[in-house]
Formats: C-alpha cells, structure tokens, sequence
C-alpha cells in the first residue's frame, strides 16, 4: 500500500476469533513472517492447542503432552513427581536379574553362617526358599517384581498331594525370607523400595492350647508296628526291608522329643556320637538345635533297650527313603506331625513333675511348657509309657525316680 505521503508499507489485516487486527510493516517480509505467525495461532486455537517455541523435538513434545494427560487432577506441577521418581528410581534394578540377585545375597548369608550370625538350619530354610522363588522369577529384572506379582507368588504356593494352599503362619514364614532377600536388594541400592512392604502379613490369632498327644498303649502300638515294620503293606511288589530300620528314627523322636522333621529337624542333623550311651545323654549341639542353644536330653532305660537292640551302627537314624515310609507308618498310626515330640514333653512332665527339667530336655520355656503341656498325662500314665521296650526285652523291677531319670534302686548297706 501507499502512504499519502507517498511511503510504501505493507498491511496484514482480518479477524482472528471474532477479533480484528490490523497491523502495518515497513518491510514486506516482516509482514509476510507476521501473517503467517497469525495464521499458525489461528489454526492452533481451532485445534485447542497453543503454539509456544521451544527446544524440544516432536517426540519429547508428545511425551510432555502425555505426561499432561496423566497429571489431570493432581495437585502438584509435573516437576514435582520428576524429582520424586528421580530420587527413588535406580537404573540397576532393571539390569540386575532376579538370579544373580539371589545368588549374591545367598552367597552374603553363607559368610554369616561361617561368623557363626546364623545358625546351619536358617541357612539352609532360606536357601531351600530362594532356590523355589528363583526357579520361578530367576529371569526376571529385578526392578520388575511388583507387590501384585509377589502376592500372587505367595497366595498359590501349596502343599501336600492335594495341593492345598499354605496356611496363614506358613504364609507369613515365606513372606519373611522374602522380605529379608529384598531389604537386602535395598540396601545394596539394587532397589529403591522394598515390594514386600506393600504385601501384608496375616494377623494370626494365638489359638493352640494343650498339645496334641497320644497315650501310652497307642506309643507301645506304634513301636510294636515299627519293630515289625518291613515295607509298604499295600503295595504287594515290594522287596521287603530288614524289620527294625526305622525304630531308631520313632524312638528318639518318641523317647527322646527330637524335633521330627529330616529335612529342617534336629533328627536330620544329629550324628550317631553325639548319643552317649556311656554318659546317658543325647548332646544336642548348637549346629542341631533348632533355636541354637546347646541342651542334654536323658537317656531313659527304655530308650537304652531300645538303641542296644537295634544299634546305630546297623539300623542308622536316617536311612534310605525314610521320608517315604514315614509317611505310611504315620497315616497307619494316625499321627500328627509332631504328635510324638508333643508326647515325650507331656509324659517326661507327667512322670516327673518338673516343668523345668522338661523345659531344658525339650528345648522349650517354661512358659510354653506350663501353656500346652502341664497335666496333660497322670502320673501312672507316663510310668507306663517310661516302660515300653522292645520285644523280648524288660526293664528292672525296681526303677526310681532321681532327678528326672529312671534308675535302679541302689541297696542301702548299713554298718553294724
């Protein structure tokens, strides 16, 4: 255009939302930029965007925009959970394997183990669980192990031939290896927050009264099938076994209170030197002991017929396959897990009436032994039970009692 005065200048000119605009430039090109500026904003606001300069590329753009997006009604601006999740986010964990995990934090407790921090059986229980856990998730990233994923891992974890689901304690068992695994993860700055955190543990109210035990001619039935014992009566193809092999096994846990369990047991670590027939006592050392204490459990006579005829030299206190037929012999008997630990604690309290010597054979307090086995068995009942032996066996007449042990009476001499 053409001033009056005779000046030429350049006019943009319209309407932009209802609104007019008219602007006049010296230059053309400044006029041409600014038409075309207006025509941007004009399509960005059609489109409810907003045109702004920046640095940043289209695909850091469209990964502001969905962080927007996911931002809608929070409170606080996007910087804030940037920073958040910088300063709990660690590129480690998602190149550290599960496996590799485990196998070191593994390795750290085996050291423990040779400090003497932990005991053998909480080695080898967090071994036996981690190994479960990394055959399931070994290749997984560490930082890919989300409560959800744990819970899940725990709530179908089952045992038995029926595949029943672990009870409440036992959950919570398994949930403390775990937990302790990835504090470790935490600390090693492997993992920021510990999954487990988010993975409650059962509130489990204390139920248990008195313990479940059996009487003394139901003990005399069971040892009687054990002596007789020589394989699996239904199945007819079986080669038999030498009658007796599994008696050591039923009478410590019976006569003596051995933990049962060969795996995490007392019985399955204890070694044949450590009964002293010559001293009368069973030596629980603290690499057996189940809470790492060193304890002495009395041989009584019966027991001793019991280990002289069937010493350990030939009949050992784990033989071959024993898990397999102890799952028979217990079904045929009707008996519990720990029904024949619970037994020797009521009768040794019945028989004697200390709560603190049963307390110290079984390894126990004396608390827990007044709260599940105080007067669970009369006094002519448990005398009966010190009193079963082997066939073709018998104890002497005049046994007493002396401090928590059946003796012979000693005959009194008197000087005339």
């Amino acid at each position: 255009m053409k001033h009056p005065t005779g000046t030429v200048y350049w006019r943009v000119a319209g309407t932009i939302n209802g609104k007019r605009y008219r602007k006049n430039f010296q230059e053309k090109s400044e006029a041409t930029e600014e038409k075309q500026r207006l025509e941007v904003k004009q399509r960005a606001e059609q489109n409810y965007e907003k045109v702004v300069m920046t640095s940043l590329s289209r695909e850091e753009c469209e990964e502001a925009k969905i962080a927007f997006k996911m931002l809608e009604g929070r409170k606080k601006p996007l910087s804030y959970y940037v920073r958040y999740a910088l300063d709990r986010y660690r590129e480690a964990e998602f190149e550290q394997t599960v496996e590799t995990s485990i196998d070191e934090y593994l390795k750290h407790k085996r050291i423990e183990h040779q400090r003497n921090i932990i005991t053998a059986v909480q080695l080898r229980t967090m071994t036996t669980q981690l190994t479960k856990f990394k055959a399931e998730y070994g290749e997984k990233l560490l930082g890919e192990m989300d409560p959800e994923l744990i819970r899940n891992y725990l709530n179908n974890l089952t045992f038995g031939e029926n595949n029943s689901h672990i009870s409440p304690k036992t959950f919570n068992n398994k949930r403390g290896y775990l937990n302790t695994f990835f504090r470790f993860c935490v600390l090693k700055d492997w993992l920021m927050l510990n999954p487990l955190d988010k993975v409650p543990q059962f509130t489990i109210k204390a139920k248990r009264g008195s313990a479940e035990t059996i009487t003394a001619e139901q003990a005399e039935a069971l040892m009687k099938y054990v002596e007789d014992y020589d394989g699996d009566p239904d199945n007819p193809k079986r080669k038999p076994l030498p009658k007796g092999i599994f008696v050591p096994y039923f009478a410590l846990c019976l006569f003596a209170g051995l933990r049962p369990d060969i795996r995490t047991g007392e019985i399955g670590r204890l070694k044949k030197e450590h009964i002293r027939l010559d001293t009368g006592v069973i030596l629980i050392e603290p690499e057996v002991s189940k809470v790492d204490e060193k304890r002495a459990i009395k041989i009584q006579p019966n027991l001793r017929l019991w280990l002289e005829k069937y010493p350990l030299d030939e009949y050992p206190i784990v033989p071959n396959r024993l898990e397999y037929h102890r799952k028979i012999i217990r079904k045929k008997n009707g008996l519990d897990h720990n029904v024949l630990r619970h037994t020797f604690i009521s009768m040794i309290v019945g028989a004697f009436q200390s709560v603190g010597d049963a307390a110290l054979q079984a390894g126990n307090s004396e608390n827990i032994i007044r709260k599940h086995y105080l007067d669970l068995k009369t006094e002519a009942e448990a005398d009966e039970f010190w009193r079963i032996t082997p066939e073709g066996t018998n104890l002497p007449q005049n046994l007493v009692k002396v401090a928590g042990r059946f003796e012979e009476a000693k005959e009194l001499k008197v000087a005339l």
